[in-house]
Formats: structure tokens, C-alpha cells, sequence
């Protein structure tokens, strides 16, 4: 009996052995595992903040090119009611025009029919040296 107790004994001293360094080992491969993980995710990290970074300045220089135009549009929208008032000035100013002309038009029209009848009324009329 007392030598299956020191075969067990062994056994368990063995066994204890084999378990502290099976518990060293894992300890030692977690340890190397957590530090690879942690470099890893510290790389990520870095990774992501100078993609955001970047993207942020992008999106300011973008920010800034709708403010320059939305500025331009305000000018541009300014020039073109500008335009439309000169337009709408130039449309009644060759109306009044038009209307000139064709008042001048009738009097001129008017002026010839009076000359026509003066030289008809001349023509007609008994010369000077005839009296």
C-alpha cells in the first residue's frame, strides 16, 4: 500500500509539475498574445485618428469653399437683379423710342401729304407771268 501511495505521490508531484508549467506557459503566450493585441489596437487607434484628423480638414476646406460660394451667389444674384432692372429700363426706354418714331413717323407722313398737296395746289394755280 505504501508503494501505490508513493506512485501516487509522484504521480501528483508530476502532475503538479506539469500543471505549473503548462500555467507558465499560458501565462507566458497571454501575456505575448494581450502586449501583440494591445500594439496592434494602439496601431489601429492611430491609424483611425489620423484618418479622422484628415478628414476633418477636409471637411473644413470644404466648409470653406461652400462659404465662398454661397458669397459669390449672393453677389452673382445681386448683379443679375442689376441686370434685370437695367433690362426693364432699356425694354421702356426703346418703348418711349419706338413711340417717338412712330409719331415722328405720322408727322412726317402728315408733312409729305401737306407738301403733295402744296405742289398739286401749285402745279395747279396759274403761273405769275401769266397774270
Amino acid at each position: 500500500c505504501s508503494s501505490d501511495l508513493l506512485s501516487l505521490m509522484d504521480q501528483i508531484a508530476t502532475l503538479q509539475k506539469v500543471n505549473s508549467e503548462l500555467r507558465e506557459r499560458f501565462n507566458s503566450e497571454l501575456s505575448t498574445t494581450l502586449s501583440e493585441n494591445a500594439s496592434s489596437t494602439d496601431q489601429i487607434e492611430d491609424q483611425f485618428n489620423a484618418e479622422k484628423t484628415s478628414l476633418m480638414e477636409q471637411l473644413d476646406v470644404f466648409k470653406a469653399r461652400v462659404d465662398e460660394l454661397t458669397s459669390e451667389q449672393a453677389v452673382l444674384s445681386h448683379k443679375v437683379m442689376d441686370l434685370e432692372s437695367h433690362c426693364t429700363s432699356l425694354d421702356e426706354a426703346k418703348s418711349a423710342l419706338e413711340s417717338e418714331k412712330n409719331q415722328v413717323e405720322a408727322e412726317k407722313n402728315s408733312q409729305q401729304k401737306e407738301l403733295e398737296q402744296l405742289q398739286t395746289r401749285l402745279s395747279q394755280s396759274v403761273p405769275l407771268s401769266d397774270l
